[in-house]
């Protein structure tokens, strides 16, 4: 019996709370270029492109909670936001007096794309997608203990064979041979698309007042 009540009450003491941590994110406005060059099927010379990306300012809400026994992370869109990442837990690290939790953030994004040929376009267009990722770490409960790593974006092209053009009729591997990466820069007349530690409401999340005004 005292046996069964001594494992019950550690039990009690070291369960995780339902929810360790949550915190308002927000992304400031940016707006990203791609350029790049690509031999496309029936060409001998390379056609350039450019892809666009923005205005892309939202807020969401992001949460560690564990889910029988296992710490995740989720990241959750508001009303009337256009968008959130999908998030996930990359490591938590302990020091004698805190523990602080690295979460990955990942997005695609709309695009819109340029080209010196149509077939090119079509490439980029279908088989294509501009990614936005971060990293931020946090300490739950702790007010102000917030970091991000400065987003990026980068252009991933897919071979696949089961995704086909929908302008051109043929599949992406004929349109790319293998993977293909093409990096992508911020416009410098836009904000650097950093994230930043919002305001938490009764009904959500909502930009601070300093960076909204």
């Amino acid at each position: 019996m005292w046996l069964t009540l001594i494992l019950a009450l550690v039990g009690s003491a070291v369960a995780p709370p339902r929810n360790l941590g949550e915190l308002c994110i927000g992304v400031q406005s940016c707006i990203v270029n791609c350029f790049g060059q690509h031999v496309v099927p029936g060409a001998s010379t390379p056609s350039a492109f450019r892809v666009y990306s923005g205005p892309t300012k939202t807020l969401f809400r992001a949460l560690l909670q564990p889910v029988k026994g296992v710490l995740y992370a989720n990241c959750h869109k508001q009303k009337d936001q256009p968008w959130a990442p999908t998030c996930s837990l990359v490591k938590s690290e302990m020091s004698p007096s805190q523990r602080d939790y690295v979460v990955d953030a990942t997005a695609t994004f709309e695009k819109f794309v340029q080209g010196s040929s149509e077939a090119i376009v079509a490439a980029i267009s279908d088989c294509c997608e501009l990614t936005w990722q971060a990293r931020m770490e946090w300490r739950p409960g702790k007010a102000g203990n917030f970091a991000a790593t400065v987003p990026t974006f980068i252009l991933r092209c897919t071979n696949a064979v089961t995704i086909p053009s929908l302008r051109t009729g043929t599949q992406c591997q004929d349109s790319f041979a293998a993977r293909t990466t093409f990096s992508c820069e911020l416009d410098e007349d836009g904000d650097s698309c950093a994230l930043s530690s919002e305001q938490r409401t009764g009904h959500g999340c909502r930009f601070r007042l300093s960076e909204s005004s």
